[in-house]
């Protein structure tokens, strides 16, 4: 906090008090986090770790995630690896709390193993839209809700006869938590 000036010269007007709010330090450069989850599918849901980096000279930014999805159960399983890539955006909501943005665009690995001779991968296309509430308790921890919409090039599915094993839509929704450290 400024205080007004004490000593004013003889007919000058008076200075006004300004009140200095503590607030974070200037934008990071970097952010790295970790993050625990899972996504939704047709029949259930799997659960999800990932990572990912992003550069923020100011608000926006470069933001690079992978994330792996961990599916299936006997006799089905199923890996997904989500590799992106994209723009990134933060906004400050207070000294503590912010909301980021990215769009980001890449490639999902899909493998399965349904027995030893029907196994294999597949590639898609995918896009991954992941949303966050950041709270940063101590400097430089963060700790984040995250909703992760995106879509895929395309479905998966698996069946045995008219059983069906495994199923993902090409829409998704992943949701998680998120710590980070920002340098």
């Amino acid at each position: 906090m400024s205080d007004p000036d004490p000593d004013p010269e003889p007919g000058s007007a008076p200075t006004a008090t300004r009140t200095t709010l503590p607030s974070r330090p200037a934008s990071p450069r970097w952010s790295l986090t970790a993050f625990a989850g899972g996504t939704l599918r047709a029949h259930g849901a799997d659960p999800a770790l990932g990572i990912d980096a992003s550069y923020r000279p100011s608000w926006y930014g470069l933001r690079v995630a992978a994330l792996y999805v961990d599916g299936g159960g006997p006799p089905l399983r199923v890996y997904e690896l989500l590799v992106v890539a994209g723009p990134t955006a933060r906004r400050s909501l207070s000294a503590r709390w912010s909301v980021g943005a990215a769009l980001l665009v890449g490639a999902r690995m899909h493998a399965y193993d349904l027995a030893p001779d029907d196994a294999g991968t597949r590639w898609d296309v995918a896009f991954d839209a992941p949303l966050d509430l950041t709270w940063s308790p101590l400097d430089p921890l963060t700790v984040a809700l995250v909703l992760r919409p995106g879509v895929d090039s395309r479905a998966r599915r698996h069946v045995d006869g008219a059983e069906v094993l495994w199923e993902r839509g090409a829409l998704r929704l992943g949701a998680g938590l998120q710590l980070g450290l920002e340098l």
